[in-house]
């Protein structure tokens, strides 16, 4: 009976002794989590891979953070580079893909006549009220008939001795050269040619042939029209 006394005290010592021990266990444990204060935890306490997107708040990682030559194109989203995103002067020739430079991709008044090359700016180049405006008109005394010509839009017999040249824009500000020319293009024609504005349309001018004399000549000949502006 004392024997059975002793063993069932030791029994009660043993699991009193294994509570105290796995109790002490968990206090510690949870001591040991709760010293983990602001900012003790460095590079040697993460694993390697184990931070993702979603552990980084937003706007947390600076230049700093960030090894030269880390970031490629494949990082950058599309259209999320804007010119205040880039330094002045860091741009060259070498970065911008021929054919990539549009005329809505210059400031206006940007480009100075130092930055053309000679020879490189024709009659396509210009606006088109800007181009030179000729017209070769056809003309016999009776009929007007429009050969060929930019941005002109019809050639009308006036009267006898003349002719109305209407443009595709206002020309009564520009300056007028009109020349008599021979059909076959080789024989220099006698006689004058004078020009002058429409009464009342901007975009018109009469031309008027004359023969040596200055008289009114019937029937005309054939002539140019150019329109400087």
């Amino acid at each position: 009976m004392s024997r059975l006394r002793t063993r069932t005290a030791g029994s009660r010592l043993a699991i009193v002794l294994t509570a105290v021990i796995v109790t002490t266990v968990v206090v510690a444990g949870g001591v040991a989590l709760a010293t983990v204060g602001i900012n003790s935890v460095g590079s040697p306490q993460i694993k390697n891979g184990s931070i993702t997107s979603a552990d980084i708040g937003n706007g947390q990682v600076k230049t700093v953070d960030i090894a030269n030559g880390t970031v490629n194109t494949a990082d950058i989203r599309n259209d999320a580079i804007r010119g205040i995103d880039i330094r002045n002067g860091t741009v060259t020739n070498a970065d911008i893909a021929d054919g990539t430079i549009g005329h809505i991709d210059i400031q206006d008044g940007s480009v100075f006549s130092g930055e053309i090359a000679d020879g490189t700016i024709g009659p396509v180049d210009l606006e088109f009220d800007l181009q030179p405006r000729w017209a070769k008109v056809d003309f016999d005394g009776t009929t007007a008939t429009l050969l060929n010509g930019r941005g002109v839009l019809s050639a009308t017999k006036f009267t006898s001795e003349s002719v109305e040249v209407e443009f595709s824009y206002e020309v009564w500000g520009c300056g007028w050269i009109a020349t008599r020319i021979n059909p076959d293009g080789f024989t220099p024609v006698s006689g004058e040619i004078a020009v002058t504005r429409h009464t009342t349309d901007p975009t018109v001018l009469r031309v008027f042939l004359f023969d040596s004399a200055g008289a009114f000549e019937n029937p005309g000949t054939p002539f140019t029209l150019q329109v400087l502006c």
